[in-house]
């Protein structure tokens, strides 16, 4: 009795990862569609993708983002977008951005910290 409870509540963590996984992928998904369907040609983009929450929330990090231009100018640098959504209400999104913020538009650079 006690081997089937074992293996019925091992059965449901794996199928909880599981689905966690295939939402967390889903989100992580639809951040690269955004950026890259808004991007223009004239300009590329340098980030790095990191999803926990496991297993009520889908929280994706968006770290080190880097705005390039054509001529590798860096046009504007974020430290860190948080896209915070529960895993059983994807409706809604809380978004965080962690400062510095540095904007450069030709010679004037624009800095954001709070």
């Amino acid at each position: 009795m006690i081997r089937i409870i074992f293996g019925f509540f091992l059965f449901f963590i794996v199928l909880t990862f599981a689905i966690w996984l295939s939402m967390a992928k889903n989100q992580e998904n639809y951040i690269k569609g955004l950026i890259s369907n808004n991007l223009e040609e004239n300009y590329k983009i340098i980030y790095t993708l990191n999803t926990t929450g496991y297993p009520n929330r889908l929280d994706t990090s968006v770290n080190n983002i880097k705005l390039i231009s054509r001529d590798n100018f860096e046009l504007v640098d974020i430290k860190s977008f948080l896209f915070m959504s529960l895993i059983y209400n994807k409706k809604r999104y809380i978004v965080s951005i962690k400062p510095p913020v540095n904007i450069k538009i030709g010679t004037n650079l624009f800095v954001i910290t709070e």
